[in-house]
């Protein structure tokens, strides 16, 4: 079984956040922002991505973009997110991952959500507490609020695109979108746009609500918009042939290599999942541990999990496990 693959169709706008591993804060200091705009700076006009809205906080980011071409969200984050983990740990002098997981990808469906997440990203700062009131966000230059109320001219973001929502005959499209931002700040219903409207599963659409944050980026593809966009994207997705799993199906799985590996060693699986240290031991751990990142595409923080390790240990086992399948 093959990692999902994300939803990535041409001219499709999704909202992408990535997060430090356990929420260190791994955009604390200003070189460390200025390292994230740098890679913004060269990566985007390359891969062709369009950037409307985005923000860099302490312990994550936000972006809104669109892929003119097919599969550049991939390509666009692997190198973003792998370039500055590389950078980071030599700055901190440290090993391990940097960020918690795989980045979270949301299709969105724009007519409808466009403008909320325009203002929901770029009051990140105010809600967060970093600046007090709505006047400090001007001086917040870790977003693209600088770039639509003409402040700054950021050369990898369209803010030209967003202001366009915002146009009319009778006030100027700044102090439209400032307005707008006003009418936002007492607006507390973010759920929908960080976790999404449907998750599409085996079972069709499914509601995000009564999952745990973290098992909801595990399994099925998030999509932000009505029911009806929810059911084009489903039809979508099943005639391109793709792959959508239950969380149960994870679960069964999960299980299924953890028994397969016990019976093929002869080790019961409270021994695997022990504390016990040996050569076959190793090896056992070694291949489950491949095995759930390579056919399940799960998180390393969720192998430590399963296997009662470190990350630390499990990327080690991981490159074993390599080793061991080829």
């Amino acid at each position: 079984m093959a990692r999902k693959r994300r939803i990535e169709w041409e001219n499709s706008l999704h909202h992408v956040m990535a997060r430090g591993i356990d929420g260190r804060a791994v955009f604390d200091l200003t070189s460390e922002r200025a390292n994230l705009v740098k890679r913004f700076a060269y990566l985007v006009p390359e891969l062709d991505i369009s950037v409307y809205a985005w923000v860099i906080m302490p312990n994550h980011f936000h972006l809104l973009l669109r892929t003119p071409k097919q599969g550049n969200i991939s390509k666009f984050m692997h190198r973003l997110l792998t370039g500055y983990a590389v950078v980071y740990n030599n700055e901190t002098e440290r090993n391990g991952h940097v960020f918690q997981g795989r980045y979270k990808s949301i299709l969105v469906q724009e007519d409808e959500y466009f403008l909320k997440l325009v203002r929901y990203i770029h009051l990140n700062p105010l809600k967060a507490g970093i600046v007090r009131i709505p006047e400090e966000l001007d001086s917040y230059i870790w977003s693209g609020h600088l770039d639509i109320i003409g402040m700054r001219n950021t050369s990898w973001m369209d803010s030209g695109y967003v202001l366009d929502y915002f146009t009319d005959s009778v006030s100027n499209p700044e102090e439209n979108y400032r307005l707008a931002l006003l009418d936002d700040i007492n607006n507390s219903s973010s759920r929908e746009l960080l976790h999404g409207s449907y998750i599409i599963g085996a079972d069709g659409l499914q509601d995000p609500k009564g999952n745990d944050c973290q098992s909801q980026w595990k399994n099925g593809y998030r999509v932000l918009g009505d029911r009806n966009f929810a059911l084009d994207v489903l039809s979508r997705l099943k005639e391109g042939g793709a792959v959508i799993r239950s969380r149960s199906d994870v679960h069964i799985e999960v299980d299924r290599i953890m028994e397969r590996v016990s019976k093929e060693f002869n080790i019961s699986i409270k021994a695997i999942r022990g504390r016990g240290r040996s050569p076959v031991l190793a090896d056992v751990r070694a291949l489950i541990a491949f095995a759930y990142s390579r056919e399940l595409g799960l998180s390393q923080t969720d192998i430590a999990r399963q296997l009662n390790m470190t990350q630390t240990g499990v990327s080690s086992a991981i490159k074993r496990g390599v080793d061991l399948s080829g």
